[in-house]
């Protein structure tokens, strides 16, 4: 549910900025100016800019939270262009357009033609005027970061393979799947798969080298196994395989749940030798 949830936020936030930014920018801006001239429509610019920037922020900051949800770590290049993003948004929200816009209300008092004033080309170099050029492209970089950081994201949507017909991981993992041959090549996984194992193999190890309690583990092993089932984009031979690496885990954490003292160590040690196999038969 979360993983999903994270993932419609990104794909809204996407939709969001990208497409009021090409609204702002390059339909309602060139139009405005033009009818309107620059005495008309800097006081209406200033005000929409500020919306414009403060909802960025907002939503830049929400493409963050979720693509931490997703990531699950700090080192992550969604993570990172999601940080990107929105500190260039912040800065332009907090620290330059107000800049500007005192800087626009100043150039009010240029003197200008009205060609000059319904130029396009001029307006999108300087802004209002000599008094807001230095701030009016300070802003357009701050814009141009913003929007480089938000395209590693539209790559990932991009470029994400299409789910294979729903199927349920949990529900195919039984004691009759077929077992990997000896010489099995190592299948290509997605990443979410493989941190989801080696999270659980991190929690194993852990509770190897700690008291906690088995039914604690146990839990949260089986949080974690959860994950894998849906965030998993395998198909083919590749999905199967992973079906039968699974099928002693299913079988184990209830087994480790109900286990005390020296059995818990025992299960705990098949569950450790289970997971090290992931590595041997997969990749990615």
């Amino acid at each position: 549910m979360i993983p999903t949830l994270s993932r419609a936020v990104e794909v809204l936030t996407l939709a969001y900025v990208l497409g009021s930014a090409v609204w702002f920018f390059f339909v309602q801006t060139p139009v405005l100016v033009k009818r309107l001239g620059r005495d008309r429509f800097v006081p209406l610019q200033m005000a929409m800019v500020v919306v414009l920037f403060r909802t960025w922020s907002v939503t830049l900051g929400l493409l963050l939270a979720a693509s931490l949800v997703r990531a699950g770590t700090l080192h992550s290049l969604l993570v990172l262009s999601a940080a990107l993003a929105f500190v260039a948004a912040l800065l332009n929200a907090v620290v330059v357009v107000p800049r500007a816009i005192r800087a626009g209300g100043r150039s009010l008092s240029e003197a200008q033609t009205m060609e000059q004033q319904q130029s396009v080309a001029a307006f999108a170099v300087d802004g209002g005027g000599a008094s807001t050029r230095v701030l009016h492209r300070l802003v357009v970089v701050f814009v141009v970061l913003m929007l480089v950081g938000l395209g590693p994201h539209v790559a990932a949507l991009v470029t994400q393979p299409t789910p294979a017909p729903a199927h349920d991981h949990a529900a195919e993992a039984t004691p009759a799947a077929r077992p990997l041959p000896p010489a099995a090549p190592r299948w290509k996984a997605n990443p979410e798969t493989s941190e989801g194992v080696h999270a659980m193999a991190a929690l194993v190890r852990e509770a190897l080298a700690t008291a906690r309690p088995a039914d604690e583990t146990a839990t949260k092993l089986d949080e974690a196994l959860q994950r894998i089932f849906q965030q998993c984009t395998m198909t083919g031979e590749a999905h199967e395989a992973l079906h039968t690496f699974l099928v002693p885990l299913v079988g184990l954490i209830p087994e480790l749940r109900a286990s005390q003292g020296e059995a818990t160590t025992a299960t705990l040690r098949k569950l450790e030798a289970q997971l090290a196999r992931y590595d041997e038969r997969f990749e990615g």
